[in-house]
């Protein structure tokens, strides 16, 4: 069987990656063929083999960069993933704020910036807004896999 994913760590909370791979592990160890498109270098690190494509995204890319082990890929210096997991990439503001240009923060200090409602109250909304989309069941899955054409 081959399964196909788009990045499935989406919208999960970093706990529950570790469940993924797991599963992702299972499948993989029952005989199954799995193709995870993915940017988490959790799973990345615990690929078979990892297909780098680049140098850019979308039309600035699609050109076979790198192929190999996460190992391999680490001492591959034309690989931008490699480098990533080699020595991860640092936030280029992380813990600093930076000046939005032509912009005067109007934001008062030491004061609340927004008021939040009990998780199991009504939330507040507009009078034509709806926040499930008619048709759909609130209890819809996170992620859906969808079909792969050949």
């Amino acid at each position: 069987m081959l399964y196909v994913l788009d990045e499935p760590t989406i919208g999960l909370h970093a706990r529950d990656n570790e469940r993924l791979i797991g599963t992702l592990e299972s499948l993989r160890d029952k005989g199954n063929t799995l193709l995870v498109v993915e940017h988490d270098d959790a799973v990345m690190e615990r690929a078979d083999l990892i297909i780098d494509l680049g140098p850019g995204a979308g039309v600035h890319g699609g050109q076979l960069i790198a192929r190999g082990t996460p190992a391999a890929l680490k001492k591959n210096p034309s690989s931008l993933t490699g480098i990533f997991l080699a020595r991860g990439i640092s936030h280029p503001t992380r813990g600093a704020y930076r000046e939005v240009p032509g912009f005067k923060s109007q934001v008062p200090r030491k004061r609340p910036l927004a008021k939040s409602q009990a998780p199991n109250r009504p939330k507040l909304r507009t009078q034509n807004s709806n926040p499930i989309p008619r048709g759909l069941s609130s209890r819809a899955p996170a992620f859906a896999i969808s079909a792969l054409s050949i």
